[in-house]
């Protein structure tokens, strides 16, 4: 029971040497009211307000007398507020894309200047819970100052394409020096389909064939002779 004592007060000793001197707490490993505002603080900045948020909640209830509370609690109105936004954000994206069919996950066009090849690429997914028949790709190309150079379309590999199924697609327009723009949209059986998102421009990427090593003149050519020519 004595050695229990002396332990307790040890440690009592050493805590009131420990403060007695002026240590700093949190370089003994005691977290303090300052660190998780800092912590706050830093997690805001860093545009992670849900973090943010937990550090204030815990200084709040760690560190109840702590004149940094008034500050925190300003930062805490910020993030919720910040977060707020960001779900009416999802929620708007989320309406719009219950109206779409098809989503178009990602696609780019490459203009290859070495090479005279210009060859446009992406992703699409079926949104509804049926099957969509007969779809068909019309990629659109225009200039710099928006003149329409040629369209083109393809059909969609599968036929039809199934529900919540990926399918890529890639197209080779005829090379032209000047397009800038490009424009893609989806058909099926001569009717547009409605897409997430709803609207898809993208200007055309200018590079060089040497610096696209998984894109060789070989390759290019493979492919070409497996590609309809279906200028409109």
């Amino acid at each position: 029971m004595l050695r229990f004592f002396a332990i307790v007060a040890i440690v009592s000793v050493s805590v009131v040497a420990i403060l007695g001197c002026g240590v700093n707490l949190e370089s003994v490993g005691v977290k303090t009211d300052k660190y998780y505002y800092q912590m706050a603080t830093k997690a805001r900045r860093n545009k992670h307000y849900g973090l943010s948020n937990q550090y204030i909640a815990t200084l709040i209830s760690e560190r109840p007398q702590s004149p940094l509370i008034p500050n925190a609690s300003i930062l805490s109105k910020k993030n919720n507020t910040d977060l707020a936004f960001i779900d009416q954000g999802i929620n708007q994206r989320n309406a719009k894309k219950k109206l779409a069919s098809i989503e178009v996950i990602g696609w780019s066009c490459t203009l290859l200047q070495d090479t005279q090849t210009v060859f446009c690429e992406g992703k699409i997914k079926n949104l509804l819970n049926q099957s969509i028949p007969n779809v068909d790709v019309i990629l659109t190309l225009h200039n710099q100052s928006n003149s329409l150079i040629a369209s083109m379309r393809i059909p969609i590999d599968a036929d039809p394409i199934s529900v919540n199924h990926i399918y890529a697609f890639r197209m080779f327009p005829r090379y032209n020096p000047t397009i800038s723009k490009a424009t893609i949209e989806f058909h099926s059986r001569g009717t547009k389909v409605p897409t997430f998102p709803s609207v898809n421009n993208k200007e055309v990427k200018r590079t060089w064939q040497g610096k696209d090593k998984d894109l060789d003149q070989k390759k290019i050519r493979d492919l070409f002779k497996n590609v309809p020519d279906r200028l409109e």
